[in-house]
């Protein structure tokens, strides 16, 4: 009866399959090929620069604001026909003038042509996406990126008639479009100019980088998490210690030549990526990634506090993680262990009901592994039990893996 009634609580959640691209260009290697095999490699017209990437030992396409070409394959176009999403970082460099980022479009003149653009301005500091049944029938969605940030994450979706604009996994805003928009058969793909470059805009100046296509519109929260990269970031969460006890802060791969924390006060090593802190007051750490032209700054707040002041029902785990040997949130644990006496039991289920891993150590975590295979994305759940301040308490929950 009690394995009946777990497979009852799977059932009642849902679960949401990871999308796959149907193409990915990482541009790890200086190149412009597709990972996935659908489709053609990108011509490189005229020489693009390779550069820092989204994460360590990854590398981007630079563009240096001079007349650096790359067409894609045609077919990508088709993609547009139905339900899509583009999911790309962006580096803007400073620049005064409107820049082109990625476009598809026949010329700059005629009000005929349908198209497709995005582009970086300015004087707002926003990346607008347009598409175009004609001149006079236009999408265009706005977002302003955020000024903390190097790199930022661009997605573009297109469900049935919506299209919407997410940008860092955020939703901006949405569009509703019912005209059907077929880009033109000989229209280029451009990456980095456009036929509007040198009558109103500018060639691109800055990297781009993880160029992927879908042919589905990515929504869930599954779906969004598993485009982002999350460079130059603090990884560790918000988190709450008691008073004399120390803390290490994990951040994600970065390729900025420094780093450094402030304020330095009780903290190991100021100039670390992982420094161990140990403040006697709740304090709000800001970490700087100094890539010389760009400084990126993320933040946490380590909060202290009292035996008298512990929440024993508030315990945490991650919503998510990835156990993808890319040393980065690779296992799935409690991440306020010190309000436990003494756990019980932490157990995890797959949508079956069958338990993966089950451990009475707080400190322990699970890898996601079973039966020496790893689990594939999807949704899971856990179950603990556990003592404070004498006093037992139980949580059920779920959380995603994400590749």
């Amino acid at each position: 009866m009690k394995q009946l009634i777990w497979i009852v609580l799977f059932l009642g959640v849902q679960v949401q399959a990871q999308v796959d691209p149907v193409a990915h260009f990482s541009f790890d290697n200086c190149d412009v090929v597709d990972a996935m095999g659908g489709f053609a490699d990108g011509d490189i017209r005229i020489q693009v620069d390779c550069d820092c990437g989204v994460g360590r030992n990854s590398n981007a396409l630079y563009f240096d604001g001079t007349p650096d070409t790359i067409i894609m394959d045609q077919a990508i176009k088709d993609l547009f026909v139905n339900d899509f999403s583009i999911s790309f970082y962006l580096w803007m460099d400073n620049t005064n003038d409107i820049t082109s980022i990625m476009s598809v479009q026949g010329d700059c003149s005629s009000a005929r042509d349908s198209a497709f653009f995005i582009r970086y301005f300015p004087a707002t500091n926003e990346v607008v996406v347009n598409l175009s049944k004609n001149f006079g029938e236009i999408i265009e969605l706005r977002g302003e990126l955020p000024e903390d940030n190097c790199w930022n994450h661009i997605l573009f979706t297109r469900e049935g008639q919506v299209y919407s604009l997410y940008l860092n996994g955020i939703f901006v805003e949405r569009f509703t479009f019912f005209d059907e928009v077929v880009l033109g058969q000989d229209f280029p793909f451009w990456l980095g100019v456009s036929p509007c470059t040198g009558v109103n805009e500018q060639f691109l100046g800055g990297r781009i980088d993880e160029l992927k296509f879908f042919n589905s519109a990515l929504k869930s929260e599954t779906e969004l998490l598993s485009v982002q990269e999350f460079p130059d970031r603090i990884l560790s969460s918000d988190t709450t210690i008691f008073e004399g006890s120390s803390y290490m802060l994990r951040t994600s791969p970065s390729c900025a030549d420094n780093v450094s924390w402030n304020p330095v006060n009780m903290l190991s090593d100021p100039g670390s990526p992982t420094p161990i802190v140990s403040p006697e007051t709740t304090t709000i750490y800001t970490i700087s990634f100094d890539h010389g032209t760009c400084i990126s700054r993320d933040r946490i707040t380590i909060s202290v506090i009292s035996d008298e002041e512990i929440q024993c029902g508030n315990i945490l785990l991650p919503s998510a993680f990835t156990p993808n040997n890319d040393g980065v949130n690779e296992e799935y644990g409690i991440s306020n262990a010190f309000i436990i006496e003494d756990l019980k039991r932490f157990e995890i289920f797959n949508r079956w009901g069958a338990k993966l891993y089950e451990t009475t150590d707080k400190q322990a975590s699970w890898n996601g592994i079973y039966d020496g295979q790893m689990m594939t994305p999807g949704v899971y759940v856990y179950k603990i039990s556990y003592t404070c301040q004498g006093e037992e308490y139980n949580k059920t929950g779920s959380f995603n893996i994400l590749k």
